[in-house]
């Protein structure tokens, strides 16, 4: 029995030329973590319907798209977490072969169409098969990058656009093997992604209301190693005052937890921002249900480096808890001080040891 219902297939892009020369050992795990991160995003009203080499073949039955809108986010959802994994993956290897150096060169793009479809029983499994679902494999190969220069896509056909009461701002037309002309529109995931990273961020902003006013430092070194000053341990006693040791933790990054000793006061932070050799936001879990968020923004300059401290009241905690960050403010306003002045003076002795 035919029934209708949109057919989606998410492409992980450049993966032949990502495979080509690199080890297949960790190429191989990088592409497992990237479709591992696809296939759990997956969502209804969308199934997964197969998983075909570096791509995912997913389906809705028109009858459990309620809301045509679900689609399209379940698309958003599935790009978010393909980039989020890719960035993870990226910034968190320090491996220097050709599959670790090349995966940043790994993208991803859909095709989505609109029509009638057979599920039938074939070979102990369940296959889609109809013209719909020939047209949307099909339009996995076309010209859509060269003409628009957009690489990472959604093409929504117009039998998907209309299903969906959808209207985009790019139009493209092409041509499939025996079935003819199929037109659509074309939609930038990459804006997409960039907005909901920046909206998913817990850091403080410029121009957002902090507890003192912020530090600005110049320091000569580069973001990278001005990064290591931050979280490295043995750096990090050098300039933060009082401080005797650090444990950390699980990975060294978000959500990993700082436990600096000063003395026999353990002070705690929370990482809650991270993007290395870029910014970073640490939060201080006070007593009495207070927080306070750090946030450092790295930026490269001819010397070295710009950056930016920032500090601000994320939660005051109880009356007491209010009552204590209040009396707190000026002395870790110039403790801040203290220490990025320190930063500021090790930063330029290191500049100078290496120039000798």
């Amino acid at each position: 029995m035919a029934r209708t219902g949109f057919f989606l297939i998410a492409d992980i892009s450049g993966y032949t030329e990502f495979l080509a020369g690199s080890e297949l050992e960790h190429a191989q795990a990088i592409m497992q973590s990237l479709l591992g991160s696809l296939i759990g995003a997956i969502a209804p009203p969308l199934k997964l319907a197969k998983i075909e080499g570096d791509a995912l073949f997913c389906y809705a039955p028109s009858e459990t798209v309620t809301r045509p809108q679900t689609v399209l986010d379940g698309v958003d959802d599935l790009y978010a977490r393909f980039s989020a994994t890719l960035e993870h993956t990226l910034r968190n290897t320090t491996c220097p072969c050709r599959a670790c150096r090349r995966a940043a060169d790994l993208g991803l793009k859909f095709v989505l169409h609109h029509g009638e479809y057979v599920e039938q029983e074939i070979a102990g499994g369940s296959e889609l098969t109809g013209t719909a679902v020939v047209i949307v494999h099909r339009l996995m190969k076309n010209r859509i990058r060269e003409a628009t220069g957009i690489a990472a896509y959604l093409y929504v056909t117009d039998a998907a656009a209309q299903a969906l009461a959808y209207r985009g701002r790019v139009r493209h037309d092409e041509t499939v093997d025996g079935v003819g002309a199929v037109s659509g529109w074309v939609k930038d995931m990459a804006p997409m992604w960039r907005e909901r990273r920046e909206a998913e961020r817990a850091w403080i902003a410029p121009g957002a209301p902090l507890w003192f006013e912020a530090t600005h430092l110049d320091l000569p070194a580069s973001p990278a190693e001005t990064w290591t000053y931050l979280l490295d341990t043995g750096r990090r006693l050098r300039w933060v005052e009082g401080m005797t040791g650090m444990s950390i933790d699980g990975a060294m990054e978000k959500g990993a937890m700082l436990h600096c000793a000063h003395g026999t006061e353990i002070r705690d932070f929370e990482i809650v921002d991270w993007r290395p050799f870029e910014s970073l936001s640490l939060d201080r879990h006070l007593p009495h249900g207070g927080v306070i968020r750090f946030t450092y923004d790295l930026a490269k300059t001819p010397a070295g480096t710009h950056l930016d401290a920032r500090t601000a009241v994320i939660k005051a905690g109880n009356i007491v808890g209010r009552f204590l960050l209040g009396l707190r403010r000026a002395a870790v306003q110039a403790l801040v001080a203290r220490n990025l002045a320190g930063l500021g003076r090790i930063a330029a002795e290191d500049a100078a040891a290496r120039r000798v």
